[in-house]
């Protein structure tokens, strides 16, 4: 089964970014400048910690899902069902 990414090189390239701006770097944008990079900062923050939940709670979908699929008979068992219902069935006839 393929692994979910995690986001920690997300979160770190934010936080580098954070610290660059906390130290008077302009970061990439040329500094503040009145178009609310702080602002914009935060909010990708909060999205960012919004997708690892969203993730956190499809890996726990995806366990209750594989636990269910593996508790599903096989297509083998099935046949081998079936066939013993018919085979039952048969020495019910030849037996009556």
């Amino acid at each position: 089964m393929t692994k979910l990414h995690d986001l920690t090189g997300l979160n770190r390239t934010v936080e580098d970014f954070r610290r660059s701006l906390d130290r008077g770097g302009s970061g990439e944008g040329g500094g503040d400048g009145g178009n609310g990079l702080e602002r914009r900062l935060e909010r990708l923050e909060k999205s960012v910690s919004e997708v690892e939940s969203d993730v956190k709670s499809m890996r726990n979908d995806l366990s209750y899902i594989k636990g269910k699929l593996d508790g599903m008979p096989t297509t083998l068992q099935l046949v081998a069902f079936a066939v013993a219902v018919f085979v039952a069935a048969g020495v019910f006839q030849f037996f009556r």
